[in-house]
């Protein structure tokens, strides 16, 4: 420490400590003070309640450390591993497992496949629909073209009279009727507006002929050459026309002999109309094994 020269009261220079400049400094710089009795204990007592505060944070930290491990381990109960079965009804199940259950009704919802097994949707009240699509959900038309199987008739030539019967078979019981699919659905409702008929019978030409149609196969009462009979039950219209003629055969426009359109259901259960033709005037030179396309037109409704 630096020091300063003073005289005692007996006149002696005495060597003294310089005062220290006001202000902080290292230990070293500064004068050692004694603390007194009081400050002692207060410090001592300070640093027991910072034990104490120590003990009670490490018992706290150990309390909040045992209280998170038995948090996750309840909620590790209640939502169960990830490879629990996904709920997707209303059987009773953790909460991880009607998580995944959701999850799986989303994803299915998202492909294709039956109303059943789609999500609901519903348009708000106040939200309307664009222009033009007022008749949406109402209108369910589909123009139909339906191809009956070829029909072959027997191998002769004999001419036929007015009413006769035209058929694969001159055995009534042998005899396959026109069969037109109508429909995509079955018992869907199906206009028919009018019948195309194809044959490479060359002999027909400029002749009329009638398709009779019904619901159901009719029970076939003549052969192809006899006199056409047909059955009242299941009986849905009948059209008529006039065949062309073609270097390679004749074909037909027929249109409904009642009206400008048949309106039906198909067989019950099913998407088939039958047909039966039959010759309106006399054909005196047929050809033998002519084939014979039937086509139906119209538009598919809805049951």
């Amino acid at each position: 420490m630096a020091t300063i020269d003073v005289k005692d009261a007996s006149g002696a220079v005495v060597p003294i400590e310089k005062p220290l400049a006001a202000g902080r400094a290292a230990a070293t710089a500064s004068r050692p003070v004694v603390l007194s009795n009081e400050d002692a204990a207060l410090i001592d007592g300070l640093e027991t309640l910072i034990t104490s505060s120590n003990t009670k944070l490490d018992t706290l930290h150990a309390d909040l450390a045992t209280t998170l491990v038995g948090l996750l381990d309840g909620l590790e109960g209640i939502l169960g591993v990830t490879s629990g079965t996904a709920v997707v009804t209303d059987a009773n199940g953790t909460v991880q497992q009607y998580l995944r259950g959701l999850v799986k009704r989303w994803v299915d919802a998202l492909g294709t496949g039956t109303a059943a097994a789609a999500l609901r949707t519903t348009l708000a009240t106040d939200v309307g629909l664009p222009a033009g699509t007022a008749l949406l959900g109402k209108v369910k038309t589909k123009f139909i073209e339906a191809v009956a199987a070829t029909m072959t008739r027997p191998n002769d030539t004999n001419a036929y009279a007015a009413n006769d019967a035209v058929a694969n078979s001159t055995t009534a019981g042998s005899v396959t009727p026109f069969s037109f699919s109508m429909s995509d659905v079955n018992d869907d409702l199906v206009t028919i507006e009018r019948l195309r008929l194809i044959t490479t019978d060359t002999g027909v030409a400029g002749k009329a002929l009638r398709m009779w149609l019904f619901r159901a196969s009719p029970t076939v009462a003549a052969g192809d050459n006899a006199a056409f009979s047909n059955p009242r039950a299941t009986f849905i219209g009948s059209l008529s026309g006039t065949m062309r003629t073609f270097s390679d055969g004749s074909g037909g426009i027929f249109v409904p002999d009642e009206g400008s359109r048949i309106i039906t259901l198909p067989t019950s259960g099913a998407k088939t109309v039958f047909g039966l033709l039959q010759t309106l005037e006399a054909i005196a030179s047929p050809l033998a094994q002519s084939t014979w396309i039937a086509t139906l037109e119209g538009f598919q409704g809805s049951a």
